[in-house]
């Protein structure tokens, strides 16, 4: 009984000193999605968006939904979200198969999400804010 209770309070110790020292203390994925909002910029390219704020889960493509019955400019929305395959997407980038651009949602927790914008050659043309749990509960 004895060896049960130090071997417990030794795997406690543990837990302890890897949670504290191995950096998982500090861990806030709001604080990661903010850091990682603030560092896309327009002009960069999908790729250096992946190297900084991490691989998508997903991606969607804008597609044409019809024309303006006035001017005859397209209208564009977005597609079904694809699971996201960095050579998948290059492909389809360098074949023009996104002529009107594509989206990268990210979703950092409850607080922070926001989607990435890109334009027919897969650079940034803009970041806009995505409805949160806490938007939605006013907090």
């Amino acid at each position: 009984m004895k060896v049960m209770i130090v071997l417990l309070v030794l795997i406690g110790v543990g837990v302890f000193a890897v949670y504290q020292f191995g950096g998982y203390s500090t861990l806030d994925p709001s604080q990661q999605g903010r850091d990682a909002r603030a560092a896309i910029a327009p002009g960069m390219t999908w790729q250096v968006v992946v190297q900084t704020a991490g691989a998508p889960k997903e991606f969607a493509i804008y597609v044409e939904s019809g024309k303006d019955a006035q001017t005859g400019t397209p209208l564009v929305k977005l597609g079904p979200r694809m699971k996201y395959n960095a050579d998948s997407l290059e492909s389809r980038v360098k074949n023009d198969q996104v002529p009107h651009g594509f989206v990268f949602p990210y979703r950092f927790s409850t607080e922070v999400a926001f989607q990435v914008e890109f334009d027919e050659s897969g650079v940034v043309v803009g970041v806009d804010d995505l409805v949160t749990l806490n938007k939605l509960l006013d907090r």
